[in-house]
């Protein structure tokens, strides 16, 4: 009866391919993010490109020639991970000037029409970037506080469309997909000088996680639990933060599951818990370029 339960899984044997998109300027946690995915790449055997400071009209070609480099590799190929580390806004990735990319174009660039050498092959996409401007101040014990909390929030919805923009959502969808973005739509994501909260909770899920025996979307709720525990410090003025909270979506098409196991043993921890002093002292910085 067990076995077949069992989830059967993707034959991960093949190459693996992975291209990040990276925007440094004006982007406090991006060069943590480049440490963070460098490490990933080469614990997990993935063969990376990364494209930095680059225009988005520059990343969509980038991007495309990667997808095209795929379909004329004569290697099998295992899997695809797209990552992105930039700013956002809806429905799109945005370089330092305000330039756009549609997340419907990077999902869409592996459909089953434009790569079929990734037919029936898992399509991971990791996309750190904001998605709207609104900030969600959380919940609290006290039900006085968290009414004007509830009020605040309905306020910037108010302002921002919110419900308009959310009933009119049609998330881009392609088979054999699994999509992580850092927020919810229309609201910011959250990072620090060592990076973004979803790769960092990441990169510290992954030091215990058994990759062999776990596949790759139940790590990542594990992440979310660890972002949404998080409460970050957002600075609104000179000497003044306030409270931000965010929560990982996660969308997937997958059929069966990916489990990635590693392909480098990886090298020991310094220290398995950031310094409680340290911890203290953190500030996190929405990433959103409003538009």
């Amino acid at each position: 009866m067990a076995d077949s339960l069992a989830l059967e899984r993707y034959d991960m044997s093949g190459r693996r391919e992975a291209l990040m998109l990276c925007v440094k300027e004006r982007h406090i946690g991006a060069s943590g993010n480049l440490q963070i995915m460098e490490k990933f790449f080469t614990d997990y055997g993935f063969r990376s490109e990364f494209v930095i400071d680059e225009s988005a009209q520059e990343m969509r070609r980038k991007l495309r020639a990667f997808r095209d480099r795929i379909n004329q590799s004569e290697e099998d190929i295992s899997c695809v991970l797209v990552v992105t580390s930039s700013h956002g806004n809806r429905g799109v990735i945005c370089d330092a000037q305000g330039g756009e990319l549609r997340v419907e174009d990077i999902i869409q660039c592996f459909d089953d029409q434009k790569c079929p050498r990734l037919k029936g092959k898992p399509k991971v996409f990791m996309l750190s970037a904001c998605r709207g401007g609104l900030e969600d101040p959380g919940v609290s014990a006290d039900a006085k506080v968290d009414q004007k909390l509830k009020a605040r929030l309905d306020t910037q919805k108010q302002t921002k469309d919110h419900s308009a923009y959310i009933n009119s959502l049609k998330p881009p969808c392609i088979h054999d997909m699994l999509v992580l973005y850092a927020t919810r739509p229309d609201f910011a994501a959250y990072m620090s000088s060592e990076g973004s909260d979803m790769f960092v909770k990441m990169a510290e899920v992954l030091k215990s996680a058994d990759t062999e025996k776990e596949h790759i979307r139940d790590v990542f709720v594990k992440v979310n639990e660890k972002v949404v525990d998080e409460t970050s410090k957002v600075k609104v003025s000179e000497g003044v933060t306030e409270d931000r909270k965010a929560v990982l979506t996660i969308e997937s098409t997958l059929t069966k599951g990916v489990y990635l196991g590693r392909r480098r043993r990886p090298t020991p921890a310094r220290s398995q818990q950031e310094p409680i002093a340290r911890r203290l002292r953190r500030l996190t910085w929405p990433c959103c370029l409003y538009l």
